[in-house]
């Protein structure tokens, strides 16, 4: 499975471990922590688990953070 998602499954996007989906909300989620950060003072680490606690974040996007932070892929 190594052109799959690493979180669903899904066939990867170009040189990506994660599908067309999980791609775009990591990259989102990298775009909202510059924002973030300019706000206030937090940390990628902060964020993430921000992100993923948030019951109004959308599934991909909380599929990446909890990864991320799980695996220490910081």
């Amino acid at each position: 499975m190594q052109d799959r998602c690493t979180l669903c499954g899904r066939r990867r996007k170009g040189g990506s471990k994660y599908c067309l989906y999980h791609q775009r909300a990591y990259e989102n989620l990298k775009r909202a922590f510059e924002r973030w950060r300019q706000a206030l003072d937090i940390s990628w680490v902060e964020f993430l688990k921000e992100v993923a606690g948030n019951p109004e974040t959308g599934e991909w996007a909380r599929e990446v953070a909890e990864r991320l932070t799980e695996r220490g892929l910081l």
